[in-house]
């Protein structure tokens, strides 16, 4: 679950993040099921990069609470790396968080970076770079890929980081189930 108390936030260019539950003096709860992905949309400059950057631990909060899994992000004592073992983030520009030779090597950074088995990172990458159909090109430079298959090589570098267990037998394999219209 996914709780998000009235709150605003710092951002780079000093604006305040106002949810709609602050509007109306009400907090907002995000229900959020077990093995449940979903997507935060609206327009440009609606605040979706800042919330979503300040219920993983990114943006500072100057007012209010965000819980996920009943951990209060805000709270001093929080183990941000936990959180984000929960909390997965695509950037709008994939390439902005592309950084190596091979789709392979791109998808085990991250559980490298946990200082995970070396099975269970390789068991990891495989599992996700086959859920998001891109297994068969994984010894290829991401620069390779088009622009929709990089948002999918970034997607799948979240999966593979975040609590396994959770959401595995759900992700389908498919790139277009990724495929979102903006209004």
């Amino acid at each position: 679950i996914l709780k998000l108390g009235a709150f605003s936030a710092a951002t780079v260019t000093e604006r305040s993040f106002h949810t709609v539950s602050q509007k109306s003096g009400k907090p907002a709860t995000i229900p959020v099921t077990d093995n449940c992905l979903f997507a935060i949309t609206g327009p440009t400059g609606a605040g979706k990069s800042t919330l979503i950057k300040c219920v993983n631990g990114l943006e500072p909060i100057q007012k209010g609470s965000i819980f996920v899994n009943g951990t209060e992000v805000n709270d001093p004592a929080t183990n941000l790396s936990n959180l984000r073992s929960h909390v997965g983030m695509v950037f709008q520009d994939p390439d902005a968080q592309l950084v190596t030779g091979t789709l392979l090597d791109e998808v085990a950074f991250g559980p490298e970076n946990l200082r995970l088995p070396v099975d269970e990172v390789l068991a990891r990458t495989e599992d996700a770079l086959r859920r998001v159909g891109l297994w068969e090109r994984r010894p290829e430079n991401p620069d390779r890929l088009s622009g929709g298959g990089r948002q999918r090589l970034a997607i799948a570098c979240a999966l593979a980081v975040m609590c396994y267990a959770e959401f595995a037998s759900t992700v389908p394999v498919s790139g277009s189930a990724y495929t979102f219209s903006y209004a």
